[in-house]
C-alpha cells in the first residue's frame, strides 16, 4: 500500500513536472510569437499614425494656401481701390497724407 501511494505520488509528481515544462515551453513559444506580432502592430499603428499626421499637414498647407489666395485678392482689390480714389481726388490724398504725417509727427516728438 505504502509502495503504491509512493508509486502514484511520484507519478502525479512528473506528471505535474511534465506540465510545467510543457507549460513553460508554450509560454515561450507564445512570447516569441507575441513579440513580432507586437512590432508588426507598433510598425502599422505608426505607420497609420504618420498617415494621418501627412494628410492633417496637407489639409492644413491646402486650407493654408486658399487663405492666402483670399488674402491676396483682397489686398489686390484695396490697392485698386486706393489708386482709383487717389488718381480720381489727388489733393484730398494729399491733404490726408499731410494730416496723417502731422498726427504722427505730433505722436512721435512726445515719446
Amino acid at each position: 500500500m505504502f509502495y503504491r501511494s509512493v508509486c502514484s505520488f511520484r507519478n502525479v509528481r512528473e506528471k505535474i513536472i511534465n506540465r510545467d515544462k510543457i507549460m513553460d515551453r508554450t509560454r515561450e513559444n507564445n512570447a516569441e510569437d507575441a513579440m513580432p506580432g507586437s512590432a508588426r502592430t507598433m510598425g502599422e499603428a505608426a505607420a497609420s499614425a504618420a498617415q494621418k499626421v501627412t494628410e492633417s499637414l496637407d489639409q492644413g498647407r491646402e486650407a493654408l494656401a486658399e487663405i492666402q489666395a483670399a488674402v491676396s485678392e483682397r489686398t489686390r482689390e484695396c490697392v485698386e481701390a486706393t489708386d482709383n480714389y487717389v488718381r480720381e481726388n489727388p489733393w484730398q490724398a494729399v491733404g490726408m497724407a499731410a494730416g496723417a504725417g502731422l498726427i504722427l509727427g505730433l505722436l512721435m516728438s512726445r515719446r
